[in-house]
């Protein structure tokens, strides 16, 4: 069964609009990885965890192939970064999201890979819900889901705090897993996860959010230790990231939209 909605045809997809799966739509970023990683990580990585999914449960879930841009403000001090406004980011995910629901699904599942897009594609699910009341959306990054959690403590021998890491030993091994000719590790170097717990650049991280430009938190852009990947670990957390997109995507199978009712509209006895 076919699972990469860029390699199916339009009657193939009529069709898949009729079997209940997820469609799962990937949201990556170009843009500086440290010294050693290239720009493509958040995107290549995402669309890894997303296409491994689709590889195991191909009857349950439909792949978009990867949107590789997002909103990388905070990064362009570093060469090669490409940044998308956010008004515009907003309205071309919600777009993509509403010309999946024209063609007959019902349940769609954003799959993040860059932090910086994570509040507007939230508000991305918000918005197609909001137009949409019998369609379930949601909107997630792979790599904050337990499963994939789970798989990355058991590799990694280092304190981390929630998402924080960057160019890390986390998306340094994974990128070796997928490709190693292209990570240059000769020139990877650690960086230490700023200490003051109140500050985080999600909820996941601390009670108090925050984003600067990435040139004033690390001067290399790296924020963790790279130094320590491998693609042996690299591989334990893919499997775990793909493992954790599936659960996701299944539950989103069992869940009902529900029934919406305007109060305004209904009498009350």
């Amino acid at each position: 069964m076919k699972a990469l909605w860029g390699e199916m045809t339009w009657p193939d997809l009529k069709a898949a609009a009729g079997q209940d799966r997820v469609v799962i739509i990937v949201a990556g970023s170009l843009e500086g990885h440290g010294p050693h990683l290239p720009v493509d990580t958040d995107a290549r990585l995402a669309e890894a965890a997303c296409r491994g999914a689709a590889a195991a449960a191909p009857d349950r879930v439909l792949v978009l192939p990867v949107v590789p841009y997002g909103i990388c403000g905070h990064h362009m001090d570093f060469p090669g970064t490409i940044s998308i406004g956010e008004a515009t980011y907003i309205q071309f995910m919600l777009d993509i999201c509403l010309s999946v629901i024209h063609h007959g699904f019902r349940r769609l599942l954003i799959v993040n890979g860059h932090g910086g897009n994570q509040p507007a594609l939230d508000l991305v699910a918000r918005m197609v819900v909001g137009r949409h009341p019998e369609v379930i959306c949601a909107a997630t990054a792979y790599y904050v889901l337990p499963e994939a959690v789970a798989a990355e403590e058991r590799v990694r021998d280092h304190p981390m705090r929630g998402s924080m890491g960057h160019a890390d030993f986390a998306e340094t091994s994974l990128y070796l897993a997928l490709h190693p000719s292209a990570v240059e590790m000769e020139r990877a170097v650690d960086y230490p996860l700023p200490e003051d717990a109140t500050f985080g650049f999600s909820p996941e991280d601390a009670p108090v959010t925050m984003m600067r430009w990435w040139s004033a938190i690390t001067p290399s852009g790296v924020l963790g230790y790279p130094t320590r990947a491998s693609a042996a670990a690299g591989g334990v957390m893919l499997e775990g990231a793909v493992r954790a997109v599936i659960a996701v995507a299944d539950r989103l199978r069992a869940m009902e939209s529900g029934t919406r009712v305007d109060h305004h509209l209904r009498s009350e006895s």
